[in-house]
C-alpha cells in the first residue's frame, strides 16, 4: 500500500523542493562547465572574488531578514494570524531598503578603492558596480520566498528559482557568445549582468504570486507596522551582525588566497587560475549533494520553530534526528564517489589540468560542512540563531588562520587540510550544542555507522572498478560512468546488508511525514 502524503507535510514540501533543487543543480552544474570553457579560469577567479564582496553586502542587508520573515510568518500561521503576513512582508521590505541604502551608497562610491585596495585587482571593478542592482532585486526576491516558505507554500519559490536559473543560463551564455570578451574582466562583468537580467524575471514572477496568493486573500491590508518592523529587526540583527562578520572573514579568506599563493611561489596569473580551479570547478562538484539537503533545511527551520513554540520537544527531536539521518545517507556516498574518482570526473568535465586538485581533503571538509549546516539549522529553529551564527564565525576565523599560516608554506594542500580540520571541529561543536539543548540521544548506528560503512564499501569498489576499466581499454568517460554505477549499486547493497531497504525506508518516511 502506498502511503498518503499530506500536502503540508515536511516530507511533501521537501520532496518538491528536492526535485526542483536537483533540476537547478544540474542546470547550474552544466552552466558552470560552459562558463569555464567560454570565459576561462581567470574570469572565474575574478567572478569568485566579486561574489565574496557580494556575500558581505547580502549578509548586511538581507541574511537576517530572510530568516526572521520565515520564522515570524510560520509562528503567526501556527497561532492562526495569517492575516498579518502582508504586514510582515511590508515591514521586512522597508527594513531591507533601509539597510540596502546604508550598505549600497558607500559601496557605489568606494568601488574603485574596494577593487584596488581590498580585492587587490582592478579587473573586478566592472563586475562590482553591477552587484548593486543584483542585490536590490535579490532582497525583494528572498523576502517573498521566505514568506512563502513560512506559509508552507513551496510552489512559487520553485517556479521562480527554475525560471531564474533558466534565464541566467540563457542571458549569461548569450552575452558571452555574442560579445566574445577577450578580457577576463569583461567576461566576469557579463556574468554578473546576466544575473541581473535573471533576477528581474524572478522578482516579477514572485510579485505576481504574492499579490494573487497572499495579498488578495488577506482581510487586513498590508502596512508597515512598527512592532513588526522592530520584531524583525530584533531577530535579524544578531544574524546580520554575525553574518557580516562571517562573510567578512570568508571574503577576506577568498581575497587572500591568490595573494598567499603568490607568496607560496606562483605568479599572479597562475595563482588566479588555481583559485578559479578550486573554487570555480572542484568545490561546485563537491557541493552537488546540496540539491538534496537544501530543501530539507528550507522546510526544517519553520517546522522546528513551530514545534519549539508549541513546547513539543519530542517533535523537535524527531525532526532533528531525521534530518541528521538523511544527511548521512545522502552525503556519505557522494563523498565516497568523489574520493574514488573525483579527479577524473573534474578532468573530464572541465578539461583543465588543475580541476579536481586537493580532492581528498576538500571532500572530507565538505562532508562535515554539510553536518555543520544541518546542526546550525536546528539551532536556528529552536531560537538559538546567535549560537548558530557564532559557530559560523568561529569556523570562518579558523579558516582565515589556515590561509595565513598554512597556505604560504604548503600551498593548496595545506589549505585543504586545514579547512577539513576546521569543518570537523565546527560540526562536532554544533552537534554537541544541539544534543545538550534538545536532549537528543545520538543514534550512532543509524546516523553514522550505517551510511559510513556502506559508503566506504562503495568507494573502494568504485575505485577498483575505475582502475580495472581503464586497464582493459575503456575510454575515460566510459570508465567514469562505470565507476559511478558501481558506487551507486554497491552503496544500496551495503545499506541492504545492514538492514535498510531503501524502498521500505522511504515508505516509513512518507508515513511519518
Amino acid at each position: 500500500m502506498i502511503p498518503t502524503i499530506r500536502k503540508k507535510s515536511v516530507f511533501y514540501n521537501a520532496m518538491l523542493l528536492t526535485i526542483s533543487a536537483s533540476v537547478l543543480q544540474l542546470m547550474g552544474f552544466f552552466y558552470r562547465i560552459a562558463l569555464v570553457r567560454l570565459a576561462g579560469a581567470k574570469a572565474m577567479g575574478i567572478h569568485q572574488l566579486v561574489m565574496g564582496a557580494y556575500s558581505v553586502l547580502s549578509a548586511l542587508a538581507l541574511s537576517g531578514i530572510s530568516m526572521a520573515v520565515t520564522k515570524t510568518v510560520s509562528e503567526f500561521s501556527a497561532l492562526g494570524r495569517r492575516d498579518l503576513t502582508p504586514s510582515v512582508v511590508s515591514s521586512a521590505q522597508t527594513l531591507f531598503f533601509m539597510l540596502f541604502c546604508l550598505a549600497g551608497v558607500p559601496f557605489l562610491f568606494g568601488s574603485y578603492a574596494i577593487a584596488e585596495g581590498i580585492l587587490g585587482d582592478l579587473d573586478t571593478r566592472k563586475a562590482l558596480l553591477l552587484l548593486l542592482p543584483c542585490l536590490f532585486l535579490t532582497g525583494f526576491e528572498n523576502i517573498y520566498k521566505s514568506c512563502f516558505h513560512g506559509s508552507k507554500n513551496v510552489y512559487p519559490p520553485i517556479v521562480s528559482e527554475i525560471s531564474e536559473q533558466a534565464c541566467r543560463i540563457f542571458f549569461v551564455l548569450s552575452l558571452l557568445l555574442l560579445m566574445r570578451p577577450a578580457d577576463p574582466a569583461d567576461g566576469a562583468a557579463l556574468i554578473v549582468l546576466g544575473m541581473v537580467f535573471s533576477e528581474i524575471v524572478s522578482v516579477t514572477l514572485l510579485t505576481i504570486f504574492y499579490r494573487r496568493l497572499i495579498l488578495r486573500r488577506s482581510p487586513v491590508p498590508a502596512m508597515v507596522q512598527s512592532p513588526l518592523l522592530f520584531r524583525i529587526a530584533g531577530e535579524a540583527l544578531p544574524i546580520a551582525v554575525a553574518g557580516v562578520a562571517g562573510n567578512l572573514i570568508g571574503s577576506a579568506t577568498t581575497v587572500l588566497i591568490p595573494r598567499q599563493l603568490i607568496r607560496f611561489g606562483m605568479d599572479s596569473t597562475a595563482a588566479m587560475e588555481a583559485f578559479g580551479a578550486v573554487f570555480g570547478m572542484t568545490m561546485p562538484l563537491l557541493t552537488l549533494p546540496s540539491a538534496l539537503l537544501f530543501p530539507l533545511t528550507t522546510v526544517l527551520v519553520p517546522r522546528i520553530s513551530q514545534g519549539a513554540a508549541a513546547g513539543n520537544q519530542g517533535d523537535v527531536r524527531r525532526k532533528a534526528g531525521k534530518a541528521i539521518q538523511v544527511t548521512g545517507l545522502v552525503v556519505c556516498p557522494a563523498t565516497a564517489l568523489m574520493l574514488a574518482v573525483g579527479k577524473p570526473i573534474c578532468t573530464l568535465l572541465y578539461d583543465h589540468p588543475m580541476a579536481g586538485d586537493q580532492m581528498l581533503f576538500l571532500a572530507v571538509s565538505t562532508l562535515f560542512a554539510f553536518y555543520h549546516s544541518i546542526f546550525c539549522c536546528v539551532l536556528s529553529g529552536i531560537g538559538l540563531q546567535k549560537r548558530a551564527a557564532l559557530s559560523n564565525v568561529m569556523v570562518g576565523v579558523s579558516q582565515l588562520g589556515v590561509v595565513f599560516w598554512l597556505l604560504p608554506r604548503y600551498g593548496l594542500a595545506g589549505f585543504a587540510f586545514g579547512t577539513a580540520v576546521c569543518d570537523i571541529v565546527g560540526a562536532l561543536l554544533t552537534g554537541m550544542w544541539v544534543k545538550d539543548r534538545i536532549q537528543l540521544s545520538p543514534q550512532w548506528k543509524n546516523w553514522m555507522a550505517t551510511p559510513f560503512l556502506s559508503a566506504a564499501l562503495a568507494g573502494i569498489l568504485c575505485r577498483m572498478g575505475y582502475l580495472k576499466a581503464m586497464a582493459i581499454g575503456f575510454s575515460p568517460a566510459a570508465a567514469v560512468l562505470a565507476a559511478i554505477a558501481i558506487c551507486g549499486v554497491s552503496y544500496l547493497l551495503g545499506l541492504r546488508f545492514q538492514g535498510i531497504r531503501f524502498s521500505q525506508y522511504l515508505k516509513k518516511l512518507l508515513e511519518r511525514a
